[in-house]
């Protein structure tokens, strides 16, 4: 759940891998990187009939009469958030899902009540057992603790564990008796049900994890406007994965590139992606004119508002032609109905990126769109 500051007015909506999702008053969606999120709040999702005096809204300090309440709905059975305007004489609730209208009337969605305030005080007796568990934890009675490291402001030791998540064991850490993962769809979570590792001699050594660098390190040097964003909204980390996000007018210093990326004395095209019509869609970007490359509906399109990826464990898996998508395949992109993937083919000599969707690579050039089915295709890969 997210808010933004649009035309005077603190609109809500939701946001997405660093992205917000809103509509304005006039009822027109848009996005945005610039956004707060909403923390520290505990909250249900209520029938609106019931229950509108006492939903949320996106700013409790405005007047009375300027308060936006924040409505809900399912939308391919996932929860959205958006606002609520009065449509013809009706409450109507309006989301953005990837830049497209969506609207439900009263009673047909719901909106978010505050229930902080409501929340029980815990039964003393599962506190003191709770507390009994956790101080046997930390004092290691259960077996010699596997560390793998320690928090800077309590000191407490992070413990390697894994936990049984959809029929799969998943790896991760606790910190505290509370087990931090990352599922296989790449979505974290936490829980209180996990094993911890024991009673094992174990040591961490540096590996190779064969990434492919999209941008040479340190990538935020890249940004050389000087109100440059390096907060969580402006680089999206899932797993090992990091996207940054460039806004128009922000220029990219490639002085600070190695030479050894340059390809005939241009600087490198990197992996990127970008919002278009409502899709997210893979290509690439060119340095040397700052223009991102992008393919929909067989169409060029070219951007410059992109995502470019920053790292992450990352190879090229070749594909022959008629060959299925590889299941590590990375889901760069999406429209509303499925993932794109990307592909690196040989156009006239030169390896470019582009769109993969089925079993056809569709590169965005100066030419046109060159479609082909032999491709390498980026892959997750585990070291």
């Amino acid at each position: 759940m997210a808010r933004t500051l649009h035309q005077g007015y603190y609109v809500p909506g939701y946001a997405v891998e660093g992205v917000g999702f809103f509509v304005s008053k006039d009822r027109q969606p848009f996005q945005t990187d610039d956004y707060q999120v909403l923390v520290n709040t505990y909250f249900q999702f209520l029938e609106y009939t019931e229950n509108h005096e006492k939903g949320m809204v996106a700013d409790d300090q405005a007047d009375e009469s300027n308060r936006i309440k924040i409505g809900s709905f399912l939308i391919d059975g996932k929860r959205f958030c958006g606002i609520v305007l009065t449509v013809d004489d009706q409450n109507a609730c309006c989301i953005n899902f990837e830049n497209e209208l969506q609207t439900k009337n009263a009673p047909e969605f719901q909106i978010p009540v505050d229930m902080t305030d409501e929340i029980q005080d815990p039964d003393p007796e599962e506190e003191e057992k709770n507390a009994i568990l956790i101080k046997k934890f930390r004092a290691g009675e259960f077996g010699k603790l596997v560390h793998c490291g320690r928090t800077k402001k309590h000191a407490s030791a992070i413990c390697v564990a894994r936990t049984f998540h959809e029929g799969h064991y998943i790896p991760g850490y606790v910190i505290n008796y509370e087990g931090f993962f990352v599922s296989k769809e790449l979505e974290p979570f936490q829980t209180t049900n996990f094993q911890v590792l024991v009673d094992m001699e174990v040591e961490f050594s540096k590996t190779s994890t064969g990434a492919v660098r999209a941008i040479p390190s340190p990538a935020a040097n890249l940004l050389t406007s000087p109100d440059r964003d390096t907060s969580p909204n402006s680089s999206t980390k899932m797993s090992t994965i990091r996207w940054l996000n460039v806004r128009e007018g922000r220029t990219l210093n490639t002085d600070i590139i190695d030479p050894e990326y340059f390809v005939n004395g241009e600087p490198p095209i990197v992996i990127a992606r970008a919002w278009h019509g409502g899709h997210l869609l893979p290509g690439y970007v060119r340095l040397n004119n700052h223009v991102g490359y992008f393919v929909q509906r067989r169409e060029v399109v070219k951007k410059t508002e992109f995502q470019l990826l920053l790292d992450g464990s990352l190879e090229w898996q070749q594909v022959g032609e008629g060959d299925p998508v590889p299941e590590n395949a990375l889901k760069v992109g999406k429209t509303c109905r499925e993932p794109l993937f990307l592909g690196k083919a040989d156009v006239n000599g030169e390896d470019l990126l582009g769109m993969v969707t089925g079993s056809v690579c569709s590169v965005a050039t100066d030419r046109g769109v060159f479609e082909t089915r032999t491709f390498a295709i980026l892959v997750q890969v585990r070291r």
